[in-house]
């Protein structure tokens, strides 16, 4: 997908893009899809958190993350610095990042024929480990 500063003033405010800006430059992302109307990735932030912008119909660049603000908020740094990176030319993520592709997109695929009761599942079970263990 093709961003421009545009669609980065679509997607986060300033305070969001200078803290998107300070991901980007640490190469804290990896961008794992990149298609004519969407972008995934894998930011590195306190956990790992996977971001999604997509195209409206309009042209109006929107997407999603998994972090918790973005839950609270909307637009958030890891969308910006996902922006950021799709923007940049020659891009490229922490020699060391320190994930599976094979394995995220296995388990994308695993999930993917999981009914939304089971995933809902799968969430609340996560959450209850997570509170678990703090």
């Amino acid at each position: 997908m093709q961003l421009t500063a545009e669609h980065l003033t679509q997607l986060a405010d300033k305070k969001f893009l200078e803290r998107g800006q300070d991901y980007f430059e640490k190469r804290l992302l990896d961008v794992v899809s990149n298609t004519d109307d969407q972008v995934e990735s894998i930011v590195l932030g306190r956990d790992v958190y996977y971001t999604r912008l997509f195209k409206q119909t309009n042209g109006e660049v929107v997407g999603n993350c998994t972090c918790p603000s973005f839950r609270d908020y909307g637009p958030c740094k890891h969308m910006a610095a996902t922006a950021l990176a799709v923007m940049a030319e020659n891009y490229k993520p922490l020699p060391s990042f320190a994930y599976d592709r094979e394995q995220i997109e296995l388990k994308k695929s695993q999930l993917l024929k999981r009914t939304p009761e089971e995933l809902i599942n799968i969430i609340l079970e996560l959450e209850q480990k997570l509170a678990d263990n703090k």
